[in-house]
């Protein structure tokens, strides 16, 4: 199988804020060669993932010795089953989630 992916992480370096961002996505472009069957076994991890996609925007507050962070994270993949010849999944189905993560951290 292969696949295509891309990623990349920008951020800023101020004294007081720091803001990044991180954003990611892979896609399923299926095989190089038709098989011989769309009923043929396929092993290997994350085998019906058609895509991937996780956006992360993310804020650091620094006072003194303290800093206080937080980042949304969303995440969205589409997955499917009844493959063609190349394993490019047909019957799609498509799953989100959204988590808030904080963080708060003192150096001394």
């Amino acid at each position: 199988m292969r696949n295509i992916s891309a990623w990349g992480e920008i951020h800023s370096n101020g004294s007081m804020f720091q803001a990044g961002l991180f954003a990611g996505v892979t896609k399923n472009i299926g095989t190089k060669e038709p098989m011989s069957s769309p009923g043929n076994r396929v092993y290997g991890l994350g085998t019906n993932n058609e895509s991937l996609i996780r956006v992360a925007p993310r804020l650091l507050i620094i006072s003194g010795h303290t800093r206080i962070g937080a980042e949304i994270e969303f995440t969205g993949a589409r997955y499917g089953s009844d493959y063609d010849v190349n394993y490019i999944a047909g019957d799609i189905v498509e799953v989100t989630n959204t988590r808030l993560l904080m963080s708060m951290m003192y150096s001394f």
